[in-house]
């Protein structure tokens, strides 16, 4: 009999885990699949090579490791009613619905964001939800085919279970007890493995361990539910929440004398806290000839007459301040920063000295937003003034971390403690934070007047308390001083018109709007396709019938954009104030409501090269003013942190660059671009964070294997530590310390 009980309870384990384990499987495989197929499919012309396939369960095989510890959890939580046979087979189907009902989530979030949702992130979730609802049919309706094979099993299990009365029998206490013994072998012996594969930047063991890894990059590698549970319990628990992450500044003459041709030495000193003078490197700056290129190898504008003069503020003395400091964050960004060199004034420093400033963060802007036939002034605009030939947008999604970049020059924390329970992303976080470099308060300390505007409401991403905060003196919301048509979509337009009147008049001023015309889904129920897509069809002419309805959406909030700054161009003109106004668009992300392959169609008919892990995230930054009479092209990589420090640079603020996480363009200085995960471009080489593989360019073709090597460990060592120094910064009020402000 004992023997017949001990096989019976036996078989009920291995029942129990076996059926979670399928479950788990299947949803990994499912979205995983998905999203590999999205991001990587897409990417070539070979959708069905076997090499493909092998690639994708060699990249993805990492979560195969967490399946059978998670499935055991779930086995210990069931059979928990003797003699309850009913019961125990609802609670089974109750945990197996949680696990299809979490991956469905995922999925149509995927499908719809293009990134999988954090838990830092579920707060805003329901918001989202609430301002898209509009466009979850389209959403829904794309994801039928996924949603069914994920529910399918369920569907099987709720009939052999209930209707054809099978059974899943109860756990004793003494298996129970086993089974809890056996997930902690299978745990311990997993972590173990974990760490015998490694620990590098690319492991498993990183990805669980690294506080600061983004929930994309870290699914990829433990899978996606044991990500949802490390990211609880490091944001309902606080385990490992201390963001203990090397916090180093590489230094940069290694990088400079690998560019120059002049590294002999094969010491890798990566990490060094030594200050280096970036001045001697010969990287160059751009040139104002738009036929001559971006970089000059020579430094004949280089000041050997006079002193050389710095971005710096002087009064900060971090040796100083690092012995005052008891917070031990503020002892680490005393020495990083007291590492880092200033940025020295170059030809274009004070270029626009005097003048007033129009910074735009418009939703979703990219250079597939400009045609010569829907959008010509914005096309214009972006082909003449500053052009940055190689900018790209660090961000996939989420307008806060884009727009916090875009305003601040700091890195946005998307890291798994990305919220603080009330305020979603960096921004929303700044506000009770001392914020020197806000771009109000700088144009305030210049004796200019600054104001801000949105056609939304404040709360969204707490732009009410953000904002003000960066010194803006007037701000304006939707009910809060303006009023629109519609609640969504309002119009760019709408916003330009009941704002121009509060600053045209101003004798010195910054306006900062955030746009929100260009907002997905490009869908026909979009509001704004609603109101202009007759117009854009009739602009597009006969080639309309060739573009599909996501593309002319996408174009009909372009258009809306256009006209908004027809508008603002057209009053500035009026009231003699264009050729003294400097005029900055930039996009906060890309226009993820487009999937890969769409964008891959986007760029092809732009004749731009495209890949997923890189070109996707290109995009345009417009600096203009109208008193420009050649373009000033720059070729050197950069992203949305660079933009502040350059338009700092052209209108000749007092600001320390050391301080910030972007670089002037102009500055003879190491650049990148860099993007939301840690990888980055340079000239030389293409990092992939995710995956842990460098691309190099023609140009590294001078360069040995072990200069490469040096070269590639500085530049990540660079890349990590501006991230981490931007986040503890903003986590420790660092600002304030620095500047004494109560």
């Amino acid at each position: 009999m004992k023997d017949n009980l001990r096989k019976i309870q036996i078989k009920s384990i291995i029942s129990y885990w076996l059926l979670y384990s399928f479950f788990l499987f299947w949803g990994e495989f499912i979205l995983k699949f998905k999203i590999y197929k999205t991001e990587c499919f897409s990417a070539t012309s070979g959708q069905n090579d076997i090499n493909l396939i092998v690639s994708f369960i060699a990249s993805n095989a990492g979560f195969m490791l967490f399946v059978p510890i998670l499935a055991l959890l779930f086995a210990l939580l069931s059979g928990m009613v003797k003699k309850r046979v009913f019961f125990n087979n609802l609670l089974t189907l109750l945990y197996v619905f949680t696990i299809s009902f979490y991956y469905t989530a995922q999925f149509i979030y995927y499908s719809s964001f293009g990134s999988l949702f954090s838990v830092s992130l579920i707060k805003m979730g329901g918001e989202a939800l609430g301002n898209f609802w509009w466009a979850l049919k389209a959403v829904l309706l794309s994801c039928i085919p996924g949603i069914v094979l994920l529910w399918l099993p369920l569907i099987a299990l709720a009939v052999f279970l209930l209707i054809k009365k099978r059974t899943l029998e109860c756990i004793s206490f003494i298996s129970r007890l086993t089974l809890l013994f056996l997930l902690i072998i299978v745990t311990s012996l997993s972590a173990l493995t974990v760490k015998l594969l490694g620990t590098e930047r690319n492991s498993i063991y990183y990805a669980l361990t690294n506080p600061y890894s983004d929930t994309d990059s870290s699914s990829e590698k433990i899978g996606i539910l044991a990500t949802t549970i490390v990211e609880s319990g490091a944001y309902y628990l606080g385990i490992n929440s201390t963001k203990e992450a090397e916090l180093t500044y590489s230094d940069l003459t290694e990088i400079n004398e690998i560019m120059q041709g002049t590294y002999t030495d094969s010491v890798q000193t990566e990490g060094n806290l030594t200050s280096v003078n970036q001045a001697s490197s010969n990287q160059g700056t751009a040139t104002s000839n738009s036929d001559s290129g971006s970089e000059s190898d020579s430094d004949s504008d280089s000041d050997s007459d006079s002193v050389q003069k710095y971005h710096i503020d002087s009064s900060l003395d971090f040796t100083t301040l690092k012995a005052q400091a008891t917070n031990p964050d503020h002892q680490a960004l005393c020495e990083y920063f007291e590492a880092k060199d200033a940025l020295p004034d170059n030809d274009y420093t004070g270029l626009f000295e005097g003048y007033n400033l129009i910074y735009i963060c418009a939703e979703s802007f990219s250079p597939y937003a400009l045609d010569e036939r829907v959008t010509p002034l914005l096309l214009e605009m972006s082909n003449n003034g500053i052009v940055l030939s190689n900018y790209y947008t660090s961000y996939k999604n989420t307008t806060t971390n884009g727009e916090f970049a875009f305003v601040t020059s700091l890195w946005a924390d998307v890291s798994r403690y990305a919220a603080d329970g009330n305020s979603v992303g960096s921004f929303a976080r700044s506000f009770d934070k001392y914020m020197p470099y806000g771009l109000g308060k700088i144009f305030n300390d210049a004796g200019a007047d600054s104001l801000a505007f949105h056609g939304y409401i404040s709360s969204y991403y707490d732009r009410g308390k953000s904002w003000p905060n960066l010194g803006f003196e007037t701000i304006k919301f939707m009910n809060e001083g303006m009023s629109f048509d519609n609640y969504w979509s309002p119009t760019d337009t709408e916003l330009m018109e009941q704002s121009v009147d509060d600053f045209i008049e101003l004798d010195h001023f910054v306006a900062y709007y955030m746009t929100y015309s260009g907002h997905g889904d490009y869908v026909p129920e979009n509001y704004i396709y609603i109101k202009n897509h007759q117009a854009v069809e009739e602009l597009l002419g006969a080639d309309a019938a060739s573009y599909t309805t996501g593309e002319i959406a996408y174009l009909c909030g372009a258009y809306e954009l256009e006209m908004s700054i027809e508008y603002l161009v057209d009053r500035l003109s009026t009231a003699d104030k264009l050729g003294s106004t400097l005029i900055v668009i930039a996009g906060d992300h890309i226009p993820y409501y487009f999937s890969p392959d769409e964008l891959k169609a986007l760029a092809k008919r732009k004749c731009m090269d495209f890949d997923t892990a890189f070109e996707m995230y290109r995009s345009t930054c417009i600096m203009y003013n109208s008193a420009i009479s050649e373009p000033i092209v720059n070729d050197n990589y950069c992203c949305n942190v660079d933009v502040l420090p350059t338009v700092l640079n052209l209108l000749g603020m007092d600001y320390d660059s050391r301080l910030l996480m972007g670089n002037d363009i102009f500055a003879k200085t190491v650049h990148r671009a860099r993007l939301y995960n840690g990888s980055f471009i340079t000239e030389y080489v293409r990092y992939n964070a995710s995956k842990g593989t460098a691309t190099w360019s023609e140009k590294a073709d001078t360069l040995t294997d072990w200069q490469k090597e040096i070269y590639l460990k500085n530049m990540i060592s660079l890349t990590e530590g501006e991230y981490a120094a931007s986040v503890k910064l903003m986590d420790s009020d660092f600002y304030r310390f620095i500047f004494q402000e109560e």
